[in-house]
């Protein structure tokens, strides 16, 4: 496996304007990533936050950890997501617009996770959940 790219000049990253990065030295993104205006990253003294490769957060969302915050490859969070504490996104997923996930989390792979949803804990790979608390309506093909 490669190691993450940190330069966001040599790798495609758009850091669009009011972006805030605290502890940036502990954040670390993948190529053609995506960061909406005013969006907030923070990697706490003993966190880390790594967005990986082909992934778009959009504008006015909220990362933050004391721990490990993993978002993976292929994966949309919409506008106003707010995502806390110690969160694994596995590839492929969809967040809506105003969600709250709060750690420890796991987020499946395939995931569609409906606007405005409060999810903790595991959600199963290709579960459509919605709701606060989020619950799963059904499982994508």
């Amino acid at each position: 496996m490669k190691a993450p790219e940190t330069n966001p000049e040599r790798s495609g990253v758009v850091i669009e304007r009011g972006v805030v990065l605290i502890g940036a030295e502990r954040i670390s993104f993948g190529r053609n990533v995506y960061l909406g205006h005013e969006t907030v990253l923070e990697a706490g003294s003993s966190g880390s936050i790594h967005i990986d490769d082909d992934t778009w957060v959009g504008q006015r969302c909220v990362l933050r950890t004391e721990g490990r915050l993993h978002v993976g490859p292929a994966v949309g969070v919409g506008p106003f997501v707010q995502i806390e504490g110690d969160v694994h996104v596995e590839a492929d997923v969809d967040i809506g617009v105003a969600t709250r996930i709060i750690g420890p989390s796991v987020i499946g792979r395939g995931a569609q996770i409906g606007a405005g949803a409060e999810v903790r804990g595991v959600v199963a790979p290709y579960a459509v959940v919605a709701g606060t608390p989020a619950r799963v309506l059904r499982f994508r093909p």
